[in-house]
């Protein structure tokens, strides 16, 4: 009997020993997937549609100028959380826990080059009169000199005009909504967010309305709209979608990001018909876990279960310390079996 108690704890040990290590083998391997996906996208760097990237090394710092960024930090062997996303203002990133930043990256879009206005000169041309005096009268001999003065017209006094070069005035005054593009369809393959006039005056072509999008997996688009917009016109920003999340959409005139609108909106379906399926009348009802004895430890190893893989890394874990918890109680028989023989 003593023979049989300790080979069976022995084995027990060994079995759930073994369970824990599988478990932390599978877990590792379910994780690598994860932190090599995180590792894959970079933020775009060159010459978009209106504009430039400029990807950089950490650290990073606000840009003048700049209208959007990207940030993007994890590593497959650095076992963090990583991140790829984008913000219109810098201000609103922050590592918060993460990985570190492995690089980053700022938008600046294009510029217009105006033309300087200096005004024509308007001072006028002199306007003296050509002296009046008459020739001598004294005459030659007997015949006098003709004594006709000369003519003591003045020239015309009449000045340059005045009327300044045309000039180009900064925007002011205008104000604009931007609509909410996300909606309930899935499906869709384009989504689309309207920008309105609201100001009550037209927005001339002279102002350019800027715009730029980012989702889920980070920036679409970005453009410009040049025609201007009538008084209470719109016109439509339709971008690809790009699955359930986060997108945002930044709009500004011409050079006046400080006071750009951000619409942020959340893409989340869900399908309201789909109803659980009851449970067959002749399914056998899972046996309850049996709970562990009053004085038996289980020890606890502290590894993480990674989302998509829990059942399996959980059933080893479970199997190695039910086998452990088994094995202490075998030990704990066997030795209570010694002690009364010794007793004897």
């Amino acid at each position: 009997m003593r023979r049989i108690l300790k080979a069976a704890y022995r084995v027990a040990y060994g079995l759930g020993t073994l369970s824990l290590i599988a478990s932390v083998v599978a877990g590792a391997s379910l994780a690598a997937p994860s932190a090599a996906l995180a590792q894959a996208e970079t933020c775009p760097d060159g010459s978009v549609s209106g504009g430039t990237w400029y990807k950089e090394n950490p650290p990073a710092s606000a840009q003048s100028g700049a209208t959007n960024y990207c940030f993007k930090g994890g590593q497959p062997q650095s076992g963090c959380s990583g991140y790829y996303e984008f913000h219109s203002n810098f201000g609103d990133f922050s590592v918060g826990g993460r990985c570190a930043l492995s690089h980053w990256a700022y938008f600046i879009p294009d510029e217009e080059t105006e033309v300087p206005t200096t005004p024509v000169s308007t001072t006028p041309v002199s306007t003296t009169p050509v002296s009046t005096t008459p020739v001598s009268t004294t005459p030659v001999s007997t015949t006098p000199v003709s004594t006709t003065p000369v003519s003591t017209t003045p020239v015309s006094t009449t000045p340059v005009s005045t009327t300044p070069a045309s000039t180009t005035t900064t925007p002011e005054g205008y104000s604009y909504s931007v609509s909410d593009p996300c909606g309930n369809d899935c499906d869709a393959d384009t989504l689309t967010s309207t920008v309105q006039n609201t100001s009550g005056i037209p927005i001339p072509s002279s102002v350019d309305i800027n715009w730029s999008v980012s989702g889920p997996n980070g920036f679409i688009d970005s453009g410009t709209h040049s025609s201007g917009l009538s008084t209470n016109g719109s016109f439509d920003i339709v971008f690809n979608a790009d699955g359930e999340g986060s997108y945002t959409v930044t709009v500004w005139l011409d050079e006046d990001e400080a006071n750009a609108i951000t619409e942020r909106c959340n893409l989340a379906c869900t399908d309201e018909t789909d109803t659980p399926t009851p449970p067959s009348e002749t399914e056998t009802p899972s046996a309850p876990q049996s709970t562990p004895e009053a004085g038996v430890f289980i020890p606890v190893t502290g590894v993480s279960v990674i989302e998509g893989g829990q059942s399996a890394t959980s059933y080893l874990q479970n199997a190695g310390f039910g086998l452990l918890g088994l094995g202490l109680v075998l030990q704990g028989i066997s030795l209570r079996v010694d002690r009364k023989e010794e007793d004897k």
